[in-house]
């Protein structure tokens, strides 16, 4: 895992990037950079894209505040992390992005 301290300044512009993307929906957020770490970064689709997206790990987290558009609607509920991970593998989750987070997590908590 990377830890915050030791991103490099591309690092940190990538998060900048996002910021603006990820602003209106962000639904949990961290007080403190130092509770967040990069579990992985994945090509969604390499065939045909150069596109990266990066995985975060969040500490400490507190409710955030939401911007949805009047058509955009999320339902947040929590889910013990078991099973979730169980969600994963059973199939019942199917976002690659989500998968590959919870996978990561779950191998990185279970060493």
């Amino acid at each position: 895992m990377k830890n915050v301290n030791k991103w490099s300044l591309d690092d940190v512009k990538a998060i900048v990037n996002r910021v603006s993307e990820l602003d209106e929906n962000i639904v949990l957020a961290t007080r403190n950079l130092d509770n967040v770490t990069l579990l992985h970064s994945i090509y969604p689709t390499p065939a045909y894209t150069n596109e990266i997206i990066y995985i975060y790990k969040a500490d400490n987290v507190v409710e955030g505040l939401t911007n949805f558009d009047e058509d955009e609607f999320l339902n947040v509920e929590k889910i013990k992390f078991q099973k979730l991970v169980d969600m994963c593998l059973s199939g019942e989750i199917k976002d690659a992005k989500t998968i590959c987070a919870v996978m990561k997590a779950d191998k990185l908590l279970n060493k």
